[in-house]
């Protein structure tokens, strides 16, 4: 086979040569058509944003942690405020945030886990609402409508197209189902969503919690009944003792009060649970005639105890009309089951990170102890900064909502400095 070699001018005939002029005239053309963009398109805006998010995390957000951490730990220090965060960051969840999931790898985004930022990475900022924010409409009205300016705008044009089931009347907007996209009901949906798949108790107590009547919870479960008999041999039983089954749990509401099986697999545990109930008992008439903490009040419905151990404080607000959220620490005594027990709710969490909550969610929040939720307990040091921690907390309390902190005098006047605090005296242990 011969190869032959053509003259440079003759290999591609039809193809243009480029001159250094043409180069720079199209490098000038790229750019004045990207400026364009950037100014008639809302790319512009949203590149802008990003960069003030960049910067104000950058070696200013830097300098800014350093004088609050100082001001925090100085014993001589003057109570300070903290900067609110840009107006883009009113939907802030920093474990949940897509634009820090962007920058990972695909498998680490493949299972929508939580991606938090190290502790000390998060500028130290407090989320703002939305412009115009009210307090909440109180319960129950507030399963079925919320105020406009509640909602961030860009928010507002995600869910237009929702008309079937939120709705505009006046400066509210209504939520006929229920706020579950059915617009008939969830009970409905439930009811046909049973003759294809099974159901279990949990789902269908969920449907009664949504506005199942007593009649619609008989209808559904028998329903169930007549399900998991023709399931019965695909259920897989898990071997327990007669004491803690399932079987031996009292009845609601008694099982709050009544001391459960597995506390006595503690140390000391029918004794400890008798003493925590009648404490959190006192503590909260306390706070109620002492501190003036509206619990029992349309004011107060979503509350959050970070550091419920076995859900004393949540059982002593059993008459009042709330919904209370038990975290237990994740480095602390495994007691989720002993909640369980007692037919409350809660989960474990490390709270050297965000909580996996959308901002201003809680009317209440109350933490006991709440240097030890940072503490390592054996080389004596923090984890994270006192400081990080009360920032989240900031984020997850609506506006004019209430924060109750149980701690040392040391401790409370540390947390009242960059805060006004309820009662600082009062609060102290």
């Amino acid at each position: 086979m011969a190869h032959v070699n053509l003259p440079q001018g003759r290999r591609w005939p039809g193809r243009p040569r480029w001159g250094v002029l043409d180069l720079v005239s199209a490098a000038l053309f790229t750019a004045v058509f990207v400026l364009l963009v950037l100014i008639v398109t809302s790319l512009g805006d949203s590149l802008a944003a990003s960069g003030r998010r960049a910067l104000a995390r950058s070696a200013a957000g830097s300098r800014q942690r350093e004088r609050i951490v100082a001001l925090l730990d100085s014993p001589t220090a003057s109570p300070f405020a903290i900067d609110s965060c840009p107006a883009e960051e009113v939907d802030n969840m920093p474990c949940e945030d897509p634009r820090r999931n962007s920058q990972l790898s695909r498998e680490m985004n493949f299972y929508r886990v939580r991606h938090c930022p190290l502790p000390g990475e998060t500028p130290l900022c407090l989320v703002p609402p939305p412009k115009g924010y009210r307090i909440p409409v109180p319960w129950p009205e507030s399963l079925h409508k919320i105020w406009h300016d509640n909602m961030p705008y860009n928010k507002i044009a995600e869910r237009k197209g929702h008309q079937g089931w939120m709705k505009e009347e006046g400066p509210y907007f209504i939520f006929p189902g229920g706020g579950t996209m059915f617009p008939d009901g969830a009970i409905n949906y439930i009811k046909k969503l049973g003759q294809f798949i099974p159901l279990n108790k949990g789902l269908l107590r969920t449907a009664l919690d949504m506005g199942c009547g007593d009649k619609e919870w008989a209808d559904l479960q028998a329903m169930v009944h007549a399900l998991y008999f023709k399931l019965r041999k695909c259920i897989t039983k898990v071997p327990l003792s007669e004491e803690i089954s399932l079987s031996a749990i009292p009845e609601w509401p008694q099982r709050l009060s009544k001391t459960p099986a597995r506390i006595s697999l503690m140390k000391n545990g029918i004794d400890m649970f008798e003493a925590d109930t009648q404490h959190w008992a006192r503590r909260v008439i306390y706070y109620k005639k002492s501190l003036g903490v509206e619990l029992g009040s349309p004011r107060i419905c979503n509350v959050m105890d970070m550091n419920a151990f076995i859900g004393g404080f949540a059982a002593a607000l059993s008459s009042d009309p709330v919904w209370i959220m038990n975290v237990v620490p994740a480095r602390n005594p495994l007691t989720l089951d002993i909640i369980y027990d007692r037919g409350l709710i809660g989960l474990y969490h490390d709270w050297c990170e965000a909580f996996s909550t959308y901002p201003r969610t809680y009317d209440l929040i109350h933490v006991a102890g709440i240097n030890s939720l940072i503490r390592d307990t054996t080389s004596g040091n923090d984890r994270c900064s006192l400081v990080d921690l009360m920032v989240e907390m900031d984020r997850m309390l609506r506006p004019q909502g209430t924060a109750v902190v149980r701690d040392t005098p040391e401790v409370i006047d540390r947390v009242a400095r960059p805060c006004d605090p309820v009662d600082g005296p009062g609060a102290q242990e």
